[in-house]
């Protein structure tokens, strides 16, 4: 079961009139209108909001006021703007409302406009879109006929706040665009700034990514122009949150400070809390606990004077997630029943995603009993102010955590409530909770034993899944971090194995295998092709029978590893036995091998303190199947994220040594993958001249790589029948398809840079960087067909990494094999230059006495390891071979 962390709630600038310049006050500022609006305008703009309210409620109690019904209007309208600064929502919806019908009844258009403004944001914030959205509609339209296109600007940009607060962003779409051309009708570039800031929103939400990051810079380049702190404090967060969701992590800090600054300078405090708390978001993502602990107890002080006690409910609740992982829970249930006596001072939509991300924090720290108490009260709670539909999610990871402590009834009645409230409709496509929640609930039946019921709820799961994925084309649809596809697939494969089926082992683990072959299969096709690639490879069946007799040769193992956060499956296939077992959650054994790998770097090969880790690794990642791993001589590895670490450093047992000397291996993303490589192969024509080899030795803002050059020159010194291209005036797709698209090996020198992310755009700085076209992207790559039968990626880093899913292996490497390379030769780490030249020397001279890759590249590691300058495993260990190892080439020395 996967434990995840509800997402961060689109922030949303409040917004409020713009005031017009200030002057000085007489002793008696309301016995003017004017010295009562300059009073006012001065306290507004010093931000002392309860001296407006004093200075209003002197006003309001003065006698003859009410024979003033100009002087009332305004002082109801100024009083209801300060208790929207304020944050006194309720109160602010009242009086705005009752200055909104003195104002009409009077027919004061220009008093009824202002009200109106304070109103439409005071019924969003206590949960009244509809209604705000129809007195927009009023305003633009009073606006519109006295010619005030500024006004007509703000109310538009509201109509649309007032959609996005329904979570209908598409629909806001239009009214933003519409603030936007009344702003450059009223000339006013403020006007149009806060209506770009609302559009940037309103695209985020939709998944209009590459639309969202255009308006996200020009609001920023205009508030920046403007010297506008107030919108660019805004814009500057949205955008932190937007690149903490999608995919662009490290640039969230440089945001959300940037967010800091800016609303310190507009003393804006509610702002500099939700960037603080994004940047404890980033913290937490990368474990840093003790300092999301000290990033929330200074929001905490910061907070608690505030009227708002939306931000301090939330630094409360991230403070006790982090005291939970530092081992302190009396602190931590400290803190979380502080966040509890707020909930009812939360306006609603607050009060409910306060609730929900208490009770997932509590389930994601493993504490399920006290997740399932704390959503018991806060529901009977909650119920007291808001429909039940409203917090269904609360409910949710309620449903979560009664799974976890085997309440599995109860927890299959919350998964079905949960898919009922997120059902799709004509109108709202299927999203992650629908599908996630079908699957829960599967799982949840197979708790209470309905084995066949389960598989067929899984089944519906994963059908719902597809149809979400077919109605969002979006690159949001790969970046999305819910889309439970993989967790859907994985438990569906667990399912599958279950021993109460009245089915025979081998055709379980069969079944298991051919279902995660179909996943992987998307994964793999959209992180090489592009988000809209995957849909066709998940519809292709995958004929197990079919793949086991024309793609897996003699003495081969293919061994399937997927993980997940509370376990991981291994699924070994040979010619004539499958075999599955458990292993512990991704987290732990990445713990694992991220320490081992830090060893390796510093260790000789030798080294008595490597020997015993490696072969405890080994004993945990092949134990249940060392024996099939034993009597092959080949090994094909399916790690998805795992490929990235150095498994063939791993001791198997009953063997000597590291299992990349002891027996032939290989990387491979998917099984498909595999065999559509061997397929081209059988097939390929001869090739043209032996090798192509290519360096391009900038590697960008300056820096150089020398050795690339020296090393591709004295490959084309020490070959016959070899092309070496060293920073050639080309751009790097004609460099690909033309210059290197005829040889037999095709070896690459060049810059790499890896997006994790977005993994079909990872690129290769190949062209000239001096004109357009110098950058080599995955996606391109995969597109190309080249008749090489061997790519040598002497780059560092170029295996590639886990996509988002961690069960596909995206990168540079991968790529080549999608475009008709059968083999491919990569590292895992950077590798020294002289190492690299070291090694590569070694690995061809075996290629050309005939070797086949894999056996060659073994060889070069055994010299490597027997040299003492170069024994330690990190100048000869992060050489690995990618696809087929069985490739030989025609290769001659000179």
């Amino acid at each position: 079961m996967i434990r995840r962390l509800a997402p961060l709630a689109l922030v949303l600038p409040l917004l409020a009139a713009a005031p017009s310049s200030a002057s000085a006050a007489p002793a008696d500022p309301w016995k003017t209108h004017a010295a009562l609006v300059d009073r006012d305008n001065a306290l507004y703009l010093a931000g002392q909001y309860a001296a407006i309210a004093t200075l209003m409620d002197s006003v309001l109690a003065a006698r003859g006021v009410t024979s003033d019904p100009g002087l009332l209007r305004l002082a109801l309208t100024r009083r209801s703007r300060a208790h929207l600064m304020r944050f006194e929502y309720p109160a602010a919806r009242e009086m705005s409302a009752r200055a909104c019908r003195l104002a009409e009844a009077a027919r004061d258009s220009a008093t009824t406009i202002r009200a109106l403004r304070v109103r439409v944001v005071a019924l969003e914030k206590t949960g009244d879109p509809d209604l705000a959205r129809r007195l927009c509609a009023r305003g633009a339209a009073i606006a519109k006929r006295r010619g005030q296109p500024r006004d007509e600007s703000y109310f538009h940009m509201r109509h649309g706040y007032a959609f996005v607060a329904q979570g209908r962003s598409r629909e806001a779409l239009p009214w933003f665009r519409a603030a936007i051309a009344a702003g450059v009708r009223s000339g006013d570039e403020g006007d149009q700034l806060r209506a770009v800031a609302g559009l940037a929103a309103a695209q985020y939400q939709v998944g209009a990514l590459r639309e969202a990051r255009e308006s996200y810079a020009r609001g920023i380049a205009l508030a920046k122009k403007l010297d506008n702190p107030f919108e660019l404090s805004y814009l500057c967060l949205n955008q932190a949150d937007m690149e903490m969701a999608i995919g662009d992590p490290d640039l969230a800090p440089a945001s959300a400070n940037a967010a800091i600054e800016a609303s310190r300078r507009a003393s804006l405090l509610p702002v500099e809390l939700q960037a603080r708390r994004i940047l404890a978001n980033y913290e937490a993502a990368r474990g840093a606990w003790d300092r999301v602990d000290s990033l929330m107890t200074a929001t905490i002080a910061l907070a608690e004077p505030l009227g708002d006690r939306e931000p301090l409910s939330s630094a409360l609740l991230l403070a006790a997630q982090a005291r939970i992982q530092l081992g302190r829970p009396a602190e931590a249930e400290e803190l979380m029943r502080r966040a509890v006596a707020l909930v009812d001072t939360l306006i609603p939509v607050n009060a409910a995603f306060a609730a929900q991300n208490l009770v997932n924090n509590l389930h994601v720290a493993g504490r399920d009993a006290d997740a399932v108490r704390y959503a018991d009260e806060l529901a009977a709670r909650l119920v007291r102010r808001m429909p039940a539909s409203s917090f269904w999610r609360m409910r949710f990871y309620r449903a979560h955590a009664l799974q976890a402590l085997g309440r599995h009834r109860e927890a299959l009645a919350g998964f079905r409530e949960a898919a009922a409230a997120s059902r799709p409709t004509a109108t709202t496509p299927g999203g992650a909770e629908y599908d996630w929640a079908l699957a829960l609930a599967a799982e949840s039946q197979r708790g209470l034993g309905h084995v066949d019921s389960s598989l067929a709820g899984f089944r519906r799961a994963i059908a719902a899944w597809e149809a979400a994925r077919s109605a969002r084309s979006r690159e949001d649809l790969l970046l999305d971090s819910e889309d439970y596809g993989h967790d859907i697939g994985f438990a569906f494969a667990n399912a599958l194995l279950d021993p109460r089926r009245r089915v025979a082992r081998d055709r379980r683990v069969i079944e298991a295998f051919s279902e995660l072959q179909r996943f992987h299969a998307l994964a793999v096709s959209e992180r090489l092709l592009g988000p809209a690639a995957g849909a066709e490879a998940r519809r292709k069946p995958f004929d197990f029978a079919a793949w086991r007799t024309a793609t897996l040769r003699p003495g081969e193992v293919f061994v399937d590893v997927t993980p997940n956060d509370d376990s991981t499956l291994v699924i070994a296939v040979t010619r004539r036995e499958v075999r599955a077992w458990m292993l512990p959650g991704q987290r732990a054994l990445e713990k694992r091998l991220s320490r081992f790998t830090e060893l390796g770097a510093t260790s000789g090969a030798d080294d008595p303190a490597v020997r015993p880790i490696a072969a405890a690794l080994g004993e945990d990642f092949f134990g249940p199947g060392a024996d099939l791993v034993r009597t092959a001589t080949r090994v094909l590895l399916a790690g998805g994220r795992f490929g990235s670490y150095p498994i063939g450093a791993l001791i198997v047992p009953g063997t000597n040594g590291p299992l990349m000397l002891e027996r032939e291996l290989s990387i491979v993303p998917s099984a498909k993958l595999l065999a559509l490589s061997r397929a081209r192969t059988s097939a390929r024509p001869a090739a043209g001249r032996a090798l192509d080899a290519g360096a391009r030795t900038s590697a960008g803002r300056g820096r150089r790589l020398e050795a690339a050059g020296d090393e591709v020159r004295a490959l084309g010194r020490d070959y016959r029948d070899a092309l070496t291209l060293v920073d050639p005036r080309r751009t790097a797709l004609q460099i690909a398809r033309e210059a290197l698209g005829t040889g037999g090996i095709v070896h690459l020198a060049a810059h790499t840079s890896v997006d994790v992310k977005r993994p079909w755009q990872s690129r290769m700085l190949l062209g000239d960087p001096g004109q357009g076209g110098a950058y080599l992207p995955v996606s391109s790559i995969s597109r190309l067909r080249m008749s090489a039968r061997l790519c040598v990626l002497a780059s560092c880093r170029s295996l590639g990494t886990g996509g988002l899913d961690n069960m596909s292996l995206a990168g540079i490497a991968p790529a080549w094999l999608m475009a008709g390379v059968p083999t491919v030769v990569a590292t895992q780490w950077d590798v020294d230059d002289r190492a690299t030249a070291e090694f590569m020397r070694r690995f061809y001279v075996a290629l050309a006495r005939g070797g086949a890759v894999g056996a060659a590249l073994q060889q070069a590691q055994r010299e490597m390891r027997a040299m003492p300058e170069w024994s330690a495993p990190r100048f000869w260990a992060g050489f690995v071979v990618l696809g087929d190892p069985g490739t030989k080439v025609a290769l001659a020395k000179r």
